[in-house]
C-alpha cells in the first residue's frame, strides 16, 4: 500500500479484538516480537491495539518475515484497521482455520491522487515450505509479465507482495490486478498449504467521474474459491 505512506505521516494500524466469552489473547509479530497480550471480558466492545507496524517493509514487493498472528484461549474477532490522515481502510481478519488454498484478487482500476499508488496483493504463509503460484492479470511492478505464471516459496509468517506496474515514475496511474489467480501447490513430498491473501490498493479513487479528487487505500481480506455460492 505504497500510496499510503506517501505523505500526511506515516500509516497507523489498529487491531480490533471482542469476544462473546471470557479469554486471554496474545499480539506478536511471527518469530520476533510480542506486541500485547491481555485479556478480554464476554461481550466488551474491543480491545485496541494501536501500533505502527513495519508497514514499509512490507510494501516493497518483497519477501519480509513481519506477519501479525493473533492467538486466543477461546474463540475471538479480530479486525485490522489502517489510518492515516484522511484516509483508511479497513478488513476482518479470517482465522486459520478457514483460509483456503486458492482466491482471485480483487483490485479496481488503478487511479489516485497520489503518485505510486499501486494495486497490491499481499500472501501470507501459515505453514513452512509452502509454493505459492501466481498468475498475474496485469504487469507488474517487479518486470512479472500479464498472464505469466510464476512461484514464490515461502515459510510460516512469511510476506509476499506483488504490487501492479504504474505508467511511468511517480505516476498517479497504473494497472488494476483484479482478477489475479492466486494459488497453493505442491512441492516435493510437500503437499499445498494454506494460505492468506489480502488485495486492494495503496490509494485509489472511486468513483473515477463527477469530478472526484480525494482517495482511500482499498484494504481487503480475501475468502478462498472454496466458500464462493451460487446463490447469493
Amino acid at each position: 500500500m505504497l500510496g499510503m505512506v506517501n505523505g500526511g505521516g506515516t500509516p497507523t494500524m489498529t487491531l480490533y479484538l471482542t469476544s462473546d466469552v471470557a479469554t486471554t489473547y496474545n499480539v506478536e509479530v511471527y518469530g520476533g516480537t510480542n506486541l500485547q497480550s491481555g485479556s478480554i471480558a464476554p461481550g466488551q466492545g474491543s480491545n485496541r491495539l494501536i501500533f505502527r507496524p513495519l508497514i514499509s517493509s512490507i510494501m516493497k514487493g518483497l519477501f519480509t518475515n513481519k506477519a501479525i498472528r493473533v492467538t486466543a484461549a477461546n474463540p475471538i474477532v479480530v479486525y485490522s484497521y489502517i489510518t492515516r490522515s484522511q484516509a483508511s481502510g479497513a478488513t476482518l481478519c479470517l482465522p486459520t482455520t478457514v483460509l483456503g488454498k486458492e482466491y482471485y484478487s480483487m483490485n479496481f482500476t488503478q487511479v489516485s491522487n497520489e503518485p505510486n499508488s499501486n494495486s497490491y496483493i499481499t500472501i501470507i504463509a501459515v505453514d513452512d515450505n509452502t509454493t505459492v503460484e501466481i498468475t498475474p492479470s496485469a504487469n507488474t511492478k517487479n518486470g512479472w509479465v500479464a498472464n505469466g505464471v510464476y512461484t514464490v516459496n515461502l515459510n510460516k509468517g512469511q510476506i509476499y507482495q506483488v504490487l501492479g506496474a504504474l505508467d511511468g515514475p511517480n505516476a498517479t496511474t497504473g494497472v488494476d490486478l483484479t482478477g489475479t489467480h492466486v494459488r497453493s501447490i505442491s512441492s516435493g513430498t510437500g503437499g499445498c498449504k494454506k494460505i492468506a491473501v489480502f488485495s486492494g490498493s495503496g490509494k485509489v479513487r472511486i468513483p473515477q467521474s463527477c469530478n472526484a479528487t480525494s482517495s482511500d487505500n482499498l484494504y481487503q481480506q480475501l475468502y478462498p474459491m472454496v466458500s464462493w455460492g451460487k446463490n447469493i
